[in-house]
């Protein structure tokens, strides 16, 4: 008898209506997981590319050294030398930001417009963020980068 009411209850719960509020929650339990995961991996592969770079050109510095004896020895002063290597160091840092970062940045919008767009707002300032904190460690890595540079030229 009550293992027959437990049934009925059963039946009767599954066929009452989902009110928005639980949707809504539904919804947002599966875009945190979905916005975790990618931060997560997103983080991961942009902390980890910068960093490859930044010791595959302070492993370089010798050749950076030569060429800016070279590049002395004939004609070039030290703050013209330095706007070049500021310039190239940037190109180096800042273009996969601005070429890769705006196109993730549109996918992850498109992707997000589509699947949560209730919450589009919210999970979108959170990307902004996360991108934010990468062009502020890759700016650090790249100042690092040159003053180290600029530091071994002057001795």
């Amino acid at each position: 008898d009550g293992a027959g009411s437990v049934g009925v209850k059963d039946s009767a719960e599954s066929l009452r209506s989902i009110y928005r509020e639980e949707r809504r929650e539904t919804a947002l339990q599966i875009c945190s997981f979905l916005l975790f995961a990618m931060v997560f991996l997103g983080l991961l592969f942009l902390l980890s590319s910068s960093v490859v770079l930044y010791y595959k050109i302070s492993a370089d510095k010798s050749e950076e050294l030569d060429r800016a004896a070279l590049l002395m020895r004939i004609g070039v002063t030290f703050r013209e030398y330095k706007k070049d290597l500021a310039l190239r160091l940037g190109i180096l840092f800042f273009s996969p930001l601005l070429f890769g970062g705006a196109f993730g940045l549109f996918l992850i919008n498109e992707v997000i417009s589509v699947s949560a767009a209730a919450y589009a707002g919210y999970l979108m300032k959170r990307v902004f963020l996360v991108f934010t904190v990468f062009v502020l460690w890759n700016f650090l890595m790249y100042s690092s980068l040159r003053r180290k540079i600029m530091r071994e030229i002057l001795l």
